[in-house]
């Protein structure tokens, strides 16, 4: 009888050393997945920071990050290039209110219902 409770015991001792560590690899996991919030937070909070800097220093000739801004600003102008190519491929103008794309033969925007004030029957 002592052979099966010495096997029952170690059976029980090895299941809670499984059980343990099965715990602490959850729990590393879930530490993981904290740290990938928190770097995304980081990242989302030096764009916020970023996009703050550069409204407030967009028109400022001697600011130290004067070539990075202008690069922005054509980035910025070639994204509204492409947009109106886009728009006259497509036949669409944006709607002023939400941004949606709205035909241009359409008299209200589809998705806010914002009447097309001037952009009827033209191309962007």
């Amino acid at each position: 009888m002592a052979f099966f409770e010495e096997l029952q015991r170690k059976a029980s001792n090895a299941g809670a050393k499984a059980l343990e560590m099965t715990k602490g690899l959850s729990d590393a996991a879930t530490l993981r997945v904290t740290i990938k919030e928190e770097e995304k937070n980081i990242g989302d909070l030096f764009s916020r920071l970023g996009q703050a800097y550069y409204s407030a220093h967009r028109k400022d000739p001697d600011d130290p990050f004067l070539e990075l801004i202008q690069r922005i600003q054509f980035s910025q102008a070639k994204i509204t290039q492409c947009k109106q190519q886009i728009s006259i491929i497509k036949n669409i103008h944006y709607c002023e209110n939400c941004g949606a794309e709205v035909p241009n033969d359409s008299f209200y925007c589809s998705v806010c219902h914002t009447p097309c004030s001037g952009n009827y029957g033209k191309r962007n």
